[in-house]
């Protein structure tokens, strides 16, 4: 029997494996992937995401960041 410690890398292998499949191969039909990836879909939005984001530092008044 091998020691837990010794099949850390082994562990962190299989769960690098499997988040590569699930993000950038595998299809979602959730409402946002609708049949894309996860990352399909994250860097498609970027560019609106940034749109939305607000900089509120030193100003009383909403401003779009871009």
């Amino acid at each position: 029997m091998t020691a837990p410690v010794d099949r850390l890398p082994n562990i962190k292998n299989a769960k690098d494996v499997w988040l590569d499949r699930y993000n950038n191969q595998r299809t979602h039909q959730g409402k946002r992937c609708q049949g894309r990836t996860p990352m399909q879909t994250f860097t498609e939005n970027m560019l609106a995401a940034k749109e939305k984001m607000w900089d509120m530092e030193g100003s009383s008044e909403l401003t779009a960041t871009i």
